[in-house]
């Protein structure tokens, strides 16, 4: 006898979650400055965003940093398609350019700094 199959991961929000907790993951454990930091997902910002709608808040007085999925869903664009018609290899870079970004700024860092070093 053999267990059913898992259930596919359903939703756009499942899919997005997926990405954002392994790139979260992969963060915390190249920069320890981070492991305090909560990371969590937001739907959209809240309050005036004046022109430009952020992808993600950073609060460092709190040590925390929102991505706002709705945002990066919709606004942001791989090959000139929004995230919910990308192929799965740019919706992925698409989020993680998202948490990349945000936690950057919280650092005070370019987002390229923050990549795995390969010869480390």
């Amino acid at each position: 006898m053999t267990k059913p199959p898992l259930p596919a991961i359903g939703s756009r929000h499942d899919r997005f979650n997926l990405v954002f907790l392994a790139a979260v993951d992969m963060l915390r454990t190249e920069w320890p400055e981070l492991k305090g930091v909560r990371f969590e997902l937001g739907s959209l910002p809240v309050g005036d965003t004046g022109e430009r709608m952020p992808r993600w808040t950073v609060d460092r007085a709190n040590d925390l940093i929102v991505v706002h999925r709705i945002v990066v869903e919709r606004l942001d664009k791989a090959h000139g398609q929004p995230l919910n018609r990308a192929d799965e290899f740019h919706r992925r870079l698409l989020i993680e350019n998202a948490v990349f970004g945000a936690a950057a700024e919280y650092l005070g860092r370019d987002p390229y700094d923050l990549g795995a070093d390969p010869f480390h």
